[in-house]
């Protein structure tokens, strides 16, 4: 009854560096080849006939007479078989007049008649029936009848489809899954609709189980390079400013160091995980309104912000901002570091909103108003102007990125990071009008910032990037190969490096030995494990990929990250199901 059109699409997941990677699944299976019930000759409804008895003739011998809508065939001249496909093709003839409740007493009476060894038919007289339930919203017998259908025919794929939308709404969403994985799996991943509601339903369920887990879970171990790198963009972070001067400033031993000197040092010794518990113990022990008080409030909510509790996070920032701190430098830092939680928040709903179809703003609100209080505060920071750009170049703003990053520049002329970023935005402008002279300025001048700046790691990065978009491979790996021999505890570099192996060479070895090696050099890099289980979907270790998701999830640093993880791996839980109920054991490696 209804037809599926099918496009060529990949079922993705996108991992969020400058390097995408596609864990494609690539499985072959025959595809189920459904008969077409529409050739067969059909017999007309009372509607069509306009009378409420008629004889309507088949053929020269069988008449067939419908009294009230149901077909009234002679046993003794057509078979089982027969009378139960004229009742179907006479349900068929409701369901398309809307009529449901007919069209199910003609699926049953066929039902009940058909011969047990005529499986073919009895699965499509099922699933025709389930059709009628899914619009009369019986969703249990959507179920049952979707089942049955697929006892006969365990490849149906119209019969897993409709249990899919069936189980959805009635929120069972691992069963949900695991039936549209089914269609996606026998249709060869080519068809758009199934590729779009498995999307659908991983994105739900993933939110489900995030939801389900965050109460329960153990707060991140921190990398100490990405939390090293985080403060490195700021040339006003007042923390970072006061840190030598304050903790070299004690001749206090170390066990007897208490509140926010304990958490200064802890920090110099990279003992990023135990700085909470140092703030807090100062939160106690100083006055509401003391400068060590806001201090501990901008340090906390700066380390709730890295192990991803945005919650707790954002209420240390606003007790910052809103009370009587009169450090202006320290108020305009916490306003910047609110509104990344919330470009954070707003662009998860925007991106919520895109996916309903429903109107959004175009903008993050609320953290551009942040951006805009910090620069009425300290117009002269220059931090206000180079976060605000990358907010832009999130929002592939670049004119308006481009415009931030100049005011940025003139505010710290020698800041590499917003230098780079800088000469980024104008190769993409650039790259955009095709002009190839200012393209060549800006890789030029990218060369020189990391000439000039050898411990800037973003313009590496950047310049990797661009040399990507030119596909000047040789190069890029040239400078992959450098930054990590500069910078061995970049483990996000040598992820990067991983997934450019695999995408430019196709060396899946290599790649998981780079991998492998960051992993060696910092254990809590949540991005390694999340990738490396993709590269074993892409190479069919469906149940090792789901141990390194389980490790992924360990590490993840708020619900948002959680939720994206979980769908990854709900979507290779699905598969190895799926696989296995369907006897497809190539897909499966141990």
């Amino acid at each position: 009854m209804d037809t599926d059109k099918s496009s060529i699409i990949k079922w993705s997941i996108v991992i969020g560096t400058p390097v995408v990677a596609v864990a494609g699944y690539w499985y072959y299976v025959n595809k189920y080849n459904i008969v077409d019930d529409s050739k067969k000759k059909r017999v007309l409804t009372p509607k069509e006939s306009g009378k409420s008895t008629s004889t309507v003739s088949t053929s020269p011998t069988n008449p067939v007479v419908i009294e009230n809508g149901i077909e009234e065939l002679p046993a003794k001249k057509l078979t089982p078989l027969e009378r139960a496909i004229s009742l179907k093709n006479s349900g068929n003839d409701f369901f398309r007049s809307k009529k449901y409740e007919d069209a199910i007493k003609c699926y049953s009476e066929a039902i009940g008649i058909c011969p047990e060894k005529d499986t073919s038919n009895l699965a499509t007289f099922y699933q025709n029936r389930a059709a009628a339930y899914e619009h009369i919203k019986n969703y249990e017998g959507v179920i049952e009848d979707c089942t049955k259908a697929l006892s006969y025919d365990p490849k149906y794929v119209k019969a897993f489809n409709r249990r899919s939308k069936a189980y959805e709404q009635l929120e069972d969403l691992r069963k949900s899954l695991e039936d549209v994985t089914a269609c996606c799996i026998l249709e060869q991943f080519q068809n758009q609709s199934s590729m779009t509601s498995a999307d659908r339903i991983l994105t739900k369920l993933g939110k489900k189980l995030a939801e389900e887990a965050m109460p329960y879970k153990k707060p991140a171990k921190l990398s100490k390079h990405i939390v090293k790198r985080y403060f490195c963009a700021f040339t006003n972070d007042p923390f970072i400013n006061s840190l030598n001067n304050d903790v070299n400033g004690y001749a206090i031993e170390e066990q007897q160091l208490r509140g926010l000197a304990k958490a200064k040092r802890l920090f110099q010794k990279e003992m990023f995980d135990d700085i909470l518990d140092a703030c807090t113990e100062e939160l106690k022990i100083s006055s509401p309104n003391s400068k060590s008080t806001y201090e501990a409030l901008l340090l906390r909510g700066t380390m709730y912000f890295l192990v991803g509790d945005q919650t707790k996070s954002m209420e240390d920032f606003t007790t910052l901002i809103d009370g009587n701190c009169d450090d202006v430098k320290m108020k305009v830092n916490a306003l910047i570091k609110r509104a990344a939680i919330h470009v954070q928040i707003e662009m998860t709903e925007m991106l919520a909103a895109e996916m309903s179809e429903k109107k959004s703003d175009t903008l993050p609100q609320k953290c551009l108003a942040d951006f805009t209080a910090a620069e009425s505060l300290d117009p002269n920071n220059s931090d206000v102007y180079h976060h605000r750009g990358q907010v832009y170049l999130l929002m592939d703003k670049m004119e308006e990125a481009r415009e931030c990053f100049q005011k940025s520049m003139q505010k710290t002329p020698g800041f590499p990071i917003v230098r780079a970023q800088l000469y980024y935005v104008e190769y993409k402008l650039a790259a955009e009008k095709g002009d190839i002279a200012n393209i060549s300025r800006c890789i030029e001048g990218l060369t020189e910032v990391m000439r000039e700046h050898p411990d800037c790691v973003e313009a590496h990065n950047i310049l990797i990037q661009v040399c990507n978009s030119q596909r000047d491979y040789s190069k890029a790996s040239d400078l992959y190969e450098k930054l990590i021999h500069d910078h061995p505890e970049n483990t996000t570099a040598r992820v990067q490096r991983a997934l450019f192996q695999l995408q430019v060479h196709g060396d899946v070895e290599k790649a998981i030995q780079f991998i492998e090696e960051a992993i060696q050099v910092d254990e809590n890099l949540e991005l390694a494990y999340e990738t490396l289980a993709q590269i074993e979907i892409q190479r069919c270790n469906l149940k090792r990929a789901m141990e390194l998701f389980d490790k992924g999830l360990e590490l993840a640093k708020n619900e948002r990250e959680m939720a994206h993880l979980f769908s990854l791996r709900a979507a290779a839980e699905a598969q190895t199901v799926v696989a296995e109920r369907l006897g497809l054991g190539v897909m499966l490696r141990q």
